[in-house]
């Protein structure tokens, strides 16, 4: 380690102690898991972080003298307040960043540390926000603020670990007390190409290890004296993962998809494959919108692999109501398209707010007051190891991303169409390397209104500088702030998870939650399993 390092990590260090000092004999209110609430003045806390003291301790029974917490026994509902801490970076949209000025909602002294980026700073910086592995700063012009190195921290210690997904199928057979020697299934070598007709190298991954956690499955649940005779793919798709499971285990495969014309071509690869020679799934098209629409399964394991919006948890009621549906393994995927995604702002349809409803999220009521909107929600989709793995990749990268920003403001503040917020626009093919007004022209091509609006004024001087000065700042501002956003991602989504296991929990159903995939070939990586 370096000197600079060294000096670096000191300054960081000394600013965590001096904040634990600052709070020392200060009552602090200390929300647990299941909603209890506990205070007292804090004393201090152990070296390694796991346990704090609070003296006295008074709980909802009594006062103690003293007590000592486990830090990781606050974690489920410290999700639950960090998030409403950076509800307005969660609730924030990138085309939105002048228009709303978010650079400014920032801490001042974020805002401090990073306006003396260069570009070169803002590569390494994201770099190392978005790395769960990357625990020591890098060596920039000043410290980090120590709330932004907690907020690293808390969202990477208290989300699901997505980013940690199993890496053999030893380690995932533990979880069902199963000994095993084997390999996680290979279907680029355990099928022909024949037989992997029109699967994509994403879904190969994706099925080879469903095929293995259900094999799992299905063992554990006859080590419990549940009989499993049917696997049920509820949303399936073209069929692809039912297929290859219909080939290898000897149950009996159905599936249900509302999109007719996918079922079609789903029956035309299984005759294709199958030549008559293979039992293919049984298909059936139906559009679920209830979990009663579920049609009766018979001692089923019931598989969602990343179900969009409201099926999702119509497919974890059905599981809980219905007897005969013995086990579960879920993906969740398109978080913003639950409660039919009405909360969605500037919807042309209706502007209905967020209500908290049964069809989709929260499920439980432990977070029947946690209010995530639509943009949260849509937040909780996107990648950020794919982001971290092209940034850099050219000097003017996030140049598309200031001009569309920078054109909503033209719109909305300088001439004044705030009618027009969110305008529907079209990506423009190498926009990076086009000055703002050709951008501008070619993103709004099919909004007329918009391209006269551009035309009128693209020759004024005072509009030219403001534009050219929100491009200039853009270059760190854009590409800082939607790391921050994306830093926030996986703590949404962990709440979105633990509300489905909750539920469960809650009709005395047990679940886990297990990253099963590589996070960078399938984001939505993680599996709700449970076993009756």
């Amino acid at each position: 380690m370096d000197k600079d390092t060294q000096e670096v990590n000191a300054e960081l260090k000394l600013r965590y102690l001096s904040f634990l000092n600052s709070i020392r004999d200060k009552e602090v209110d200390v929300q647990l898991c299941d909603n209890i609430a506990v205070k007292g003045n804090f004393i201090g806390m152990q070296r390694n972080g796991e346990h704090f003291l609070l003296k006295p301790l008074t709980t909802p029974t009594g006062q103690l003298d003293s007590g000592v917490i486990r830090t990781k026994d606050t974690s489920e509902m410290d999700v639950v307040g960090v998030l409403k801490v950076y509800k307005w970076l969660a609730d924030s949209y990138m085309v939105d960043f002048f228009v709303e000025d978010n650079w400014q909602k920032l801490q001042k002294s974020w805002r401090d540390y990073f306006d003396t980026f260069s570009d070169e700073d803002v590569v390494v910086f994201v770099r190392h926000l978005l790395n769960p592995a990357s625990s020591t700063w890098p060596n920039l012009s000043s410290p980090p603020p120590l709330s932004l190195i907690s907020l690293k921290n808390v969202a990477f210690s208290l989300s699901v670990p997505f980013f940690k997904p199993v890496e053999s199928l030893k380690e995932l057979a533990t979880h069902f007390e199963i000994d095993t020697d084997k390999n996680f299934t290979d279907v680029c070598v355990e099928l022909d190409s024949k037989k992997r007709l029109k699967i994509k190298d994403k879904k190969i991954h994706e099925i080879g290890r469903i095929l293995d956690l259900t094999t799992l499955v299905i063992e554990s649940a006859k080590a419990k004296k549940e009989e499993i005779d049917e696997v049920v793919d509820v949303g399936a798709g073209l069929g692809h993962l039912s297929r290859v499971l219909s080939m290898y285990l000897d149950k009996k495969v159905r599936t249900i998809e509302g999109d007719e014309q996918l079922v079609h071509r789903a029956l035309t690869i299984d005759a294709k494959v199958s030549k008559g020679e293979m039992e293919m799934p049984d298909r059936i098209s139906a559009y679920i919108k209830s979990e009663e629409e579920i049609q009766q399964t018979q001692n089923a394991l019931l598989i969602g692999c990343h179900t969009c919006g409201d099926l999702a948890p119509t497919i974890i009621r059905h599981y809980k109501n219905n007897t005969s549906a013995k086990a579960l393994v879920h993906f969740g995927c398109c978080y913003h398209k639950m409660n039919g995604g009405l909360d969605k702002p500037f919807r042309v349809e209706t502007k209905e707010p967020f209500k908290p409803a049964e069809d989709g999220f929260p499920l439980n009521k432990k977070y029947s007051e946690v209010e995530i909107s639509y943009m949260a929600r849509e937040l909780a989709c996107f990648s950020y190891g794919q982001f971290v793995d092209k940034i850099g990749e050219n000097e003017n990268q996030f140049y598309v991303n200031g001009s569309r920003a920078a054109l909503e403001y033209l719109i909305v503040n300088i001439l004044g169409k705030r009618d027009w917020r969110h305008s529907k626009m079209v990506g423009v093919k190498n926009g990076h390397l086009m000055d703002f007004w050709e951008y501008a022209s070619k993103t709004a091509k099919h909004n007329p209104q918009v391209i006269q609006l551009l035309e009128e004024n693209k020759l004024d001087n005072d509009i030219n500088k403001q534009i050219n000065q929100l491009l200039s700042v853009s270059r760190t501002q854009v590409p800082v702030f939607y790391a921050l956003r994306l830093l926030i991602a996986p703590l949404i989504e962990t709440v979105i998870l633990y509300d489905r296991q909750e539920y469960l929990k809650e009709h005395g159903i047990t679940s886990k939650l297990i990253p099963l995939f590589n996070p960078n070939i399938s984001p939505r990586n993680t599996a709700l399993i449970s076993i009756k």
